[in-house]
């Protein structure tokens, strides 16, 4: 349900028609897992992405303070 709130075309809201067997739920949740990975994909290149350009600024300010020191 948590899920719901963020990205809601993943899960799938199911009204049962009978909650006596259920426990008294009235509406199952299911997860589009499928959709999740796709999600998590994206978030990791653009992660990846921000690794390789800190790397780089790293290295950028590893030659300035060489540069500085001599």
């Amino acid at each position: 349900q948590e899920v719901r709130t963020v990205f809601p075309e993943m899960v799938d809201v199911r009204q049962l028609k009978d909650d006596k067997e259920a426990g008294g739920i009235t509406d199952l949740h299911g997860m589009n897992y499928n959709a999740l990975s796709v999600v998590a994909i994206k978030a990791i290149q653009e992660q990846q992405l921000m690794i390789t350009e800190l790397k780089k600024e790293i290295e950028l300010l590893k030659e300035a303070l060489k540069e500085k020191g001599k």
